[in-house]
């Protein structure tokens, strides 16, 4: 092992296959955290590095351990180019079939964020006895930018000693902290949110998965930070967001444009469940090299 500003760099021999060794490390961050000095600038020592033990099982098994990290990386970046390419897939059609929000083209009906929806912010109060059977989400529950809902079991509880907001399947949770990170987020259940996620509830005449296309735009998340306040905790101020101006195309047509993106929305979410399972086994054959034992 050899040194270089900051960087160890290890040559393996006979017994050490390089990748393996990678994986390796990767799995022991927080440990090797631990083990670092200094106060300004963390540093392991050589010396440290040089007294970790590390698990070798026969080169053939270091090999086929490493090419089932890989094969697990390989979908979790196929899964975030997915996103990625929905994403722009959303917007480019939202164009086309719109067109540009800023010129309105095709002359549709002119109206106020506002006007298309309303703030619903029904509160429910710790001693409510619905607040013990509802699901909880926060703010960290929600996916930047593609509003997926990760609910864990603790997430599922929740804070008791605060007030909560009320929802359900009809509305649309936007996150009014650090609003460029873009959460927006559709739920398919009864629950209560944070009051950093402000419930939307969309009008008549409006589409909801539309609306949640038109906060996610880049536009919005613009108009959105032009009224923030606070530097460690930055909120957008939500009456000026509902005054944004956009336009309000026929419903059938907001319908068309939601059952297109849709359905290459569920693409992506098969994508996503592949790569939360390819996280698990990477988590799990993580820990069995911990504790020694051959990976399944």
């Amino acid at each position: 092992m050899a040194t270089n500003q900051g960087f160890a760099n290890f040559i393996c021999g006979d017994y050490l296959v390089p990748e393996y060794l990678a994986y390796w490390l990767r799995g022991q961050q927080d440990h090797l955290i631990r083990l670092a000095g200094g106060t300004t600038f963390k540093e392991i020592s050589k010396s440290t590095l040089k007294g970790i033990p590390i698990p070798l099982p026969p080169i053939g098994e270091q090999r086929r351990i490493a090419g089932i990290l890989d094969r697990a990386a390989r979908i979790e970046r196929l899964r975030a180019r997915a996103t990625d390419l929905l994403h722009t897939f959303a917007s480019a059609l939202f164009v086309k079939t719109f067109g540009d929000p800023a010129k309105n083209p095709m002359g549709w009906k002119v109206s106020r964020l506002g006007g298309l929806c309303k703030m619903d912010r029904r509160g429910l109060q710790p001693d409510d006895p619905a607040t013990q059977r509802l699901s909880f989400v926060g703010v960290e529950n929600v996916g930047s930018g593609t509003g997926a809902l990760d609910l864990d079991s603790d997430s599922r509880v929740g804070s008791r000693k605060s007030t909560t907001f009320r929802f359900d399947a009809r509305h649309i949770l936007y996150a009014k902290l650090r609003p460029y990170l873009n959460k927006v987020a559709t739920p398919d259940f009864e629950g209560r949110c944070s009051t950093e996620l402000i419930p939307l509830l969309p009008h008549e005449d409006v589409d909801r998965d539309y609306l949640v296309h038109l906060l996610r735009r880049e536009e919005t998340v613009a108009f959105a930070m032009k009224s923030v306040t606070g530097t460690r905790m930055p909120r957008t101020d939500m009456k000026m967001l509902m005054s944004m101006p956009v336009f309000l195309p026929p419903l059938d047509e907001q319908r068309r444009f939601a059952s297109i993106v849709n359905r290459s929305a569920r693409a992506v979410t098969v994508a996503s469940a592949a790569s939360k399972a390819a996280s698990a086994l990477t988590a799990s054959l993580m820990d069995r090299l911990l504790d020694g034992s051959p990976a399944p």
